[in-house]
């Protein structure tokens, strides 16, 4: 489970630096590997292997955590790239 908190600092550093400067194929790929990552530690979690199971409550939180903001990201870059041809046509 430490080494899935390490990289959630990661990634969470990762976009904090990159804020806006993400594509969206990268916000999808980062969406992607926190839903694998959830999904590796709910395994763990249920095959028992798990060591620290009293963490898991804490990491999915910040696993959640980051997939929304990964989400919002990507919604918000998604409407301004639907309002991008609508103001460039009114200009025409």
């Amino acid at each position: 489970m430490s080494g899935q908190n390490r990289v959630l600092k990661v990634i969470w550093k990762w976009v904090a630096k990159r804020n806006g400067a993400l594509t969206l194929p990268e916000l999808f790929a980062l969406r992607e590997r926190l839903h694998r990552l959830k999904s590796e530690a709910l395994d763990e979690f249920a095959s028992a292997d798990l060591a620290g199971k009293n963490l898991l409550p804490g990491f999915l939180l910040q696993v959640n955590g980051v997939r929304d903001y990964v989400t919002h990201q990507i919604q918000h870059r998604e409407e301004s790239e639907a309002k991008a041809p609508l103001s460039s046509s009114s200009v025409v």
